[in-house]
């Protein structure tokens, strides 16, 4: 069984990056929006609780075990263990959500070269020719004629209906994408404040010499929510229909909480496309470990007609990785509740890298089935890896 969560917020909202903050030693951080997947898996794990655990009190202390209710539990496989992470629960998200979900910009998307909102967007092609690099003979990403690659995508939001035109290699208007800060005329969906504070003593509850620190939290504008989509339920698991309200993120601010339908991404109907061609692209969606590399685990590289590419199997599935576009990687640490301390920070690829592959013709179902609306690389039941399935073209 799988549903989504819509959380509306009722405050501003803090989630913290991979910057350090510790007392005494740093003295301002910001907010990152929205948040990584291990928050996402943690908030739906915890609503998951609020709305079935009969006691809560117990898990909290020792799990389901011990617990009187546990035999006829709903939930206790698929929250696992509280100080592990060992659930059937998987999660997809966290996404912005305005109607619709909203995604970071493809890291391939070009437009033309003017200064208004009426510039067309278009993805990038991937031509056969070849430039000599430090690993050989590689394949890169061009802008078509009259089209160039922005300086960078930044806090551009792309909506789900209009990945769809993306994933089939079409045209998308620059006015409808969506911005977090606000740029090119285009209305910004969040706001941010700086809230300073300083640091207490544990017995006398007086300030602390050294300890002021500010931080800088998240307000979205009316209508903006956030959305996690959770799988792995028992089937028979009934929904409560009336909205609870939980907490969220840094300092626990308090959002309203909304249970709805389906999780899946519509299907951009390609498959006839990639057999034809032998060709397609991953577009990351979220966030991607690949074990610190931008090559998914197991992939192997050669030579192929002067070319070098990188062969291997993803998802039960042969495919051959020719090309890449992304952006700096994103360093994701979070807490360790087994052993009370912070999770080493590791390098992933941000949301939006795009991979170029190419596959058998014969292939193709068995691609998309593999590919969309599913996970790749590690993690993936916390929400790394999240993909969808597009075509490029060479010309």
């Amino acid at each position: 069984m799988s549903f989504s969560i819509i959380a509306q917020p009722l405050d501003t909202l803090f989630f913290r990056g991979g910057i350090p903050f510790h007392a005494g030693e740093s003295s301002h951080v910001t907010s990152i929006f929205p948040p990584n997947p291990n928050t996402g898996y943690g908030f739906s794990r915890a609503v998951l609780l609020e709305l079935f655990c009969k006691k809560l009190g117990v898990y909290i202390k020792k799990g389901c075990n011990g617990c009187p209710h546990m035999d006829s539990c709903h939930i206790s496989a698929a929250v696992g263990d509280p100080s592990k992470r060992d659930g059937s629960l998987r999660v997809k998200g966290p996404y912005i959500h305005i109607t619709e979900r909203f995604f970071a910009l493809p890291c391939d998307v070009t437009w033309t070269k003017s200064n208004d909102t009426s510039q067309e967007i278009r993805p990038a092609i991937l031509p056969d020719d070849a430039v000599p690099t430090d690993l050989g003979y590689v394949r890169f990403p061009i802008p078509r004629k009259e089209f160039g690659f922005p300086k960078g995508t930044g806090d551009y939001l792309l909506s789900e209906s209009d990945l769809v035109s993306y994933l089939r290699d079409e045209s998308i208007a620059h006015s409808k994408l969506r911005v977090q800060s606000g740029e090119n005329g285009l209305e910004p969906i969040l706001s941010t404040e700086r809230h300073i504070g300083i640091a207490l003593e544990r017995t006398s509850r007086t300030a602390k010499d050294e300890h002021l620190y500010s931080i800088e939290t998240i307000r979205v504008h009316d209508g903006v929510t956030l959305w996690t989509g959770i799988e792995g339920l028992p089937p028979d698991l009934h929904l409560p229909k009336d909205r609870i309200v939980a907490r969220l993120g840094g300092e626990g601010k308090r959002v309203a909480v909304e249970l709805t339908g389906s999780t899946k991404l519509p299907d951009p109907n390609i498959t006839h496309i990639i057999s034809e061609s032998g060709r397609f692209k991953i577009l990351l969606l979220q966030h991607t470990d690949f074990g610190g590399s931008w090559i998914p685990p197991g992939f192997k590289q050669s030579e192929r007609d002067g070319k070098v590419v990188w062969t291997g199997v993803l998802n039960k599935v042969e495919m051959t990785l020719v090309s890449a576009k992304f952006s700096k990687p994103i360093y994701i640490g979070g807490w360790d509740t087994a052993k009370n301390r912070p999770r080493p920070l590791e390098p992933h690829l941000p949301a939006g890298s795009v991979l170029y592959m190419e596959v058998g013709n014969n292939v193709a179902e068995e691609v998309v089935s593999a590919i969309h609306d599913n996970h790749i690389g590690l993690k993936t039941e916390f929400g790394f890896g999240h993909s969808a399935i597009g075509v490029w073209s060479n010309e």
